[in-house]
């Protein structure tokens, strides 16, 4: 009796090396994909929180005679060359009833997949505006 379990169970091994090796290759492929989204995703959110400031620098600090919109226009490029934004970024600055807003857009290609087999467009865009209380008339 003890015979004929093992010879049916003669089968049923094997297969757990090949099941490790696709679980590595999907493991690297995610991790992979990961070291190339995740920069370009806080370097955007990094983005996000600089242009913000700039906004709000623009609206409330003195300029010493220069115009508020250029300030807050160098601000931004400056913060786009640190946060390796494209150049063909849309970067626009504007002032409406004492209060600068801003406006960027640009898109970037992400490699998720290995040798270009999947690219993924990133699209930023955002809008920022100060808060009501700072651009409130006297």
């Amino acid at each position: 009796m003890n015979k004929s379990f093992s010879i049916n169970r003669n089968s049923e091994r094997g297969g757990a090396g090949i099941k490790l090796l696709l679980a590595l290759v999907v493991f690297i492929l995610i991790g992979n994909a990961g070291y190339n989204f995740v920069p370009v995703a806080y370097q955007g959110e990094s983005f996000k929180q600089d242009i913000d400031g700039a906004i709000v620098k623009g609206t409330v600090l003195p300029t010493s005679g220069k115009a508020p919109i250029d300030v807050v226009k160098k601000n931004l490029f400056q913060a786009a060359k640190v946060n390796n934004i494209p150049d063909d970024a849309v970067l626009e600055v504007t002032m409406k009833d004492k209060a600068i807003t801003g406006h960027v857009s640009y898109t970037k290609d992400v490699e998720l997949l290995p040798f270009g087999l999947w690219v993924y467009k990133y699209e930023f865009e955002y809008s920022s505006a100060p808060a009501t209380f700072l651009v409130k008339n006297s």
